[in-house]
C-alpha cells in the first residue's frame, strides 16, 4: 500500500471517527508519559500509602478519606511490587472513559463538531498540567469522577432513568470520600431538589432529596467515627497537617515558639536531623493530639 493511500485512509478515519482518534492519541500519550516518568510520587503520596496500611488493619486513617487509599490497598493485593504501576493503569483507564463521557456531554450541549473536538482535546491536554495519570495523588481519580458525574447528570436530565440516578448517587458518594472539598455536592444537590419541588417535578425532587440524605448521612457517620477516634468532628485532619507543614516551611512553627512540650521535643529532633527525606521532610508528629497541634497553630496566628 502506498504511503499516500495510508495517509488518506487515516485522514478519512480521523474525520469520521474523531472520538476514537482522540482516545487512541490520549492512550499513546499516557503510555509515553508512563514510560518516561514512571509512577510520580509527591509528598502527599506518602499519606495515601500510610492510609492504605491503616485500612488494611481495619481502621480509618485520620488524614485521608478512604477512596484512594482503598485503590492503593487493592492494587497492593494484586502485586505489592507493581502496586504503583497498577494504580497508574487504573487511573489511565478511568481517564479514557472520562474522555469519552466528556465528548458525549459536549455533543449533548449541541455544540458544533469542531468545538466538540477542540473542547475534548483541551480537556485531555489541560488535565496533564493539573495532574497526569501517573501521579500518585487523588487528583487523577477526582477529575475522572467529576466528568462521570456531569455525564450522568445530563443522562438523568434527559431520561430520568433509575440507572442514571443510581450512578449520580454512587459518584457523589465516591467524590466526597475521595476529597473532602467535594462536600459542597450534597448542598448543591439539595438546592436542585428545592428547584424541582418549586416546579412540581416531585419524582426528580425526591431522587435529589434521597441523594442528599444518603451522602450527608454517610459523611455524618464517618465524622462521628473520627470524633470518637481523635475528639474532633471532621472527615479528615489534613487541613491541620497542611497548615503545620506550611508554617514549618515558613519558619514559623519551630521549637522556639511552641508551648506544648511534646511538640517542642519533636520539633527539636527535626531541626537537628542529619538526613533529609526527599519526599516528606517534616517532623514526626504521629501520636500527638491534633487538637494540640491546632491550638499551637491558633496561638501562633495570634488568636
Amino acid at each position: 500500500m502506498k504511503p499516500n493511500n495510508v495517509l488518506s485512509r487515516l485522514a478519512i478515519y480521523t474525520k469520521s471517527n474523531p472520538l476514537n482518534t482522540i482516545l487512541v492519541l490520549t492512550l499513546l500519550g499516557d503510555i509515553f508519559i508512563a514510560i518516561m516518568t514512571g509512577p510520580m510520587q509527591w509528598p502527599d503520596s506518602l499519606g495515601y500509602y500510610k492510609a492504605a496500611n491503616t485500612l488494611s488493619n481495619g481502621e480509618i486513617d485520620i488524614a485521608r478519606t478512604p477512596v484512594c487509599p482503598l485503590l492503593y490497598l487493592m492494587a497492593g493485593m494484586i502485586s505489592e511490587s507493581a502496586k504503583l504501576w497498577i494504580v497508574g493503569a487504573i487511573q489511565i483507564t478511568l481517564f479514557l472513559f472520562s474522555v469519552k463521557c466528556f465528548f458525549r456531554v459536549a455533543q449533548e450541549i449541541k455544540l458544533s463538531n469542531t468545538i466538540v473536538i477542540a473542547s475534548t482535546c483541551f480537556y485531555v491536554i489541560s488535565t496533564q498540567f493539573i495532574s497526569n495519570n501517573m501521579t500518585m495523588t487523588s487528583e487523577p481519580v477526582a477529575v475522572s469522577l467529576c466528568v462521570f458525574l456531569i455525564y450522568y447528570f445530563f443522562k438523568w436530565y434527559r431520561n430520568n432513568s433509575m440507572k442514571s440516578w443510581s450512578m449520580i448517587l454512587l459518584l457523589s458518594i465516591l467524590l466526597i470520600f475521595t476529597r473532602p472539598s467535594f462536600l459542597y455536592l450534597p448542598v448543591a444537590i439539595a438546592i436542585m431538589a428545592l428547584i424541582y419541588l418549586c416546579i412540581r417535578q416531585y419524582k426528580r425532587a425526591l431522587q435529589m432529596i434521597t441523594c442528599t440524605v444518603v451522602c450527608a448521612g454517610l459523611m455524618f457517620g464517618y465524622c462521628r467515627i473520627m470524633e470518637r477516634k481523635i475528639g474532633v468532628f471532621t472527615p479528615t485532619v489534613v487541613s491541620v497537617i497542611n497548615d503545620s507543614c506550611i508554617a514549618i516551611r515558613a519558619g514559623l512553627f519551630t521549637s522556639n515558639n511552641v508551648v506544648n512540650p511534646e511538640i517542642k521535643e519533636r520539633l527539636i529532633t527535626f531541626e537537628h536531623r542529619t538526613v533529609r527525606n526527599p519526599l516528606w521532610d517534616y517532623p514526626n508528629l504521629n501520636g500527638i493530639s491534633y487538637k494540640a497541634i491546632h491550638e499551637e497553630l491558633t496561638l501562633m496566628g495570634g488568636g
